[in-house]
């Protein structure tokens, strides 16, 4: 598609359909259905694409973005053990608290509201939200102490919030951040940075303490859908620690963003790349998007380890437990799955 076209296409699969709306830059989930022939949903359904997934401080559940609701899944067996409802339209991600004891929903209605929600864990009772990015907040992201949160919004902005001890969120600074929809933020240095990744296809390091932009990094050729860290707080390392984003030309990217260097190219991919994991105390990050398939690549290297076919539809969320141990895999047909990382060839 060329730049400022509009266009919509369906993709089906063995367990429904999906309709995606391109916008001059970018193809956007409008929404997803799974199969209605009565039957009940399985222990690992949804009815609506999953698109953003979590696991527990303790690892002991999985949390995932459901119609307009937060479903929770026993790690163990993937029973689905309860349902917390949230009125969201679209959900983009969910991140706990560095204390487990809040957990913090980010989404809102397309063209209309950006909505961040703050859950109190494992209560499962609303605490505070905050709705003033125009458009959807595609993630919240927060430093290593849980105080400082950023949003990046499909508005274009990026958003900086305190929260208070009680979980209560209040808005420190908003800025236009990228020419399109913003798909991922994060802290880097303790704090000190803040990056952030977009529709436009660049990568962009602020400074968090007044927005100020510090340079930017354009070598992606399509729209970066995923942004993850690699070593969070490295600072032994020479140049600064390590990040990876992912989009849609195919392409995985690992960086020095402190220094502005691309370290190296991940080539391989047959699609669009959506979700990217970095697991705690693994050498290895793992990949999904458009193809329905996991792939496996060594984290010092470009080389790709391992790839499995495990989705009919795309993924679109990808999530590691706090130990390291399990994978979770989420697709626009509303599947879930679980990965045991060490038993994976």
């Amino acid at each position: 598609m060329a730049e400022g076209d509009i266009s919509l296409k369906t993709t089906a699969g063995s367990r429904g359909c999906a309709a995606f709306l391109w916008l001059g830059t970018a193809w956007f989930l409008l929404s997803s259905m799974c199969d209605s022939e009565g039957s009940a949903a399985s222990p690992t359904q949804s009815r609506v694409a999953v698109t953003a997934l979590v696991f527990s401080p303790d690892g002991s559940r999985l949390v995932s973005s459901g119609a307009r609701e937060l479903e929770i899944w026993r790690t163990a067996s993937l029973e689905k053990v309860g349902a917390v409802s949230c009125d969201l339209s679209k959900f983009g991600s969910l991140r706990f608290a560095p204390n487990g004891r809040v957990l913090v929903v980010a989404g809102g209605d397309p063209g209309r509201q950006g909505t961040v929600r703050v859950l109190r864990w494992p209560e499962r009772e609303w605490i505070s939200e905050t709705g003033e990015h125009g458009d959807v907040v595609h993630r919240a992201e927060c430093d290593g102490t849980g105080t400082s949160w950023v949003t990046a919004s499909a508005d274009g902005r990026l958003g900086l919030w305190k929260m208070s001890a009680e979980g209560k969120l209040s808005s420190s600074s908003l800025w236009t951040a990228h020419k399109g929809p913003v798909f991922s933020a994060v802290f880097l240095g303790e704090g000190r940075w803040i990056l952030s990744a977009g529709a436009d296809r660049s990568l962009k390091v602020w400074r968090s303490e007044d927005g100020m932009l510090v340079r930017s990094l354009n070598y992606h050729t399509e729209p970066i859908q995923s942004l993850e860290l690699m070593d969070p707080g490295d600072s032994g390392r020479a140049g600064g620690a390590l990040c990876v984003t992912a989009g849609q030309d195919r392409t995985l990217r690992v960086w020095q963003p402190e220094i502005g260097r691309m370290v190296r190219i991940v080539r391989g991919h047959e699609g669009s790349i959506l979700a990217v994991a970095s697991p705690k105390g693994s050498e290895s990050l793992f990949t999904g998007g458009s193809e329905g398939v996991l792939r496996r690549i060594e984290a010092g290297s470009d080389r790709i380890m391992g790839t499995w076919k495990i989705h009919d539809d795309w993924i679109f969320a990808l999530t590691a437990s706090p130990d390291g141990k399990w994978l979770a895999s989420g697709d626009a047909s509303g599947r879930i799955r679980l990965h045991e990382i060490e038993k994976l060839p």
